[in-house]
């Protein structure tokens, strides 16, 4: 079963300033597909929970905060950041 999944706005910002200031931009792009694969495969057990009904998901270099939509089989990513550059910490 594929789910759709989307970048917010804010996401996908945050995701084109990691992307410009990351060390090797293909681990970045390479990040970002394997987080797209593995939501749009089973999101509602991707990651680990978080709050409000969100979840988080780690793939080095990056992190994202994201929200299952099941109704309507849709994925929303709503924050992504480099987990490095904040030691490691959760938003």
């Amino acid at each position: 079963m594929n789910w759709q999944v989307v970048w917010l706005p804010d996401a996908e910002d945050e995701l084109t300033g990691a992307w410009l200031n990351a060390p090797d931009r293909s681990a970045v792009t390479q990040a970002a597909h394997l987080i797209d694969m593995q939501l749009e495969n089973d999101p509602e057990n991707a990651g680990a929970p978080y709050t409000n009904g969100r979840r988080s998901l780690h793939v080095p270099p990056l992190a994202v905060i994201f929200r299952v939509l099941p109704d309507v089989q849709r994925v929303e990513v709503v924050h992504v950041w480099q987990p490095q550059a904040t030691n490691g910490q959760l938003p």
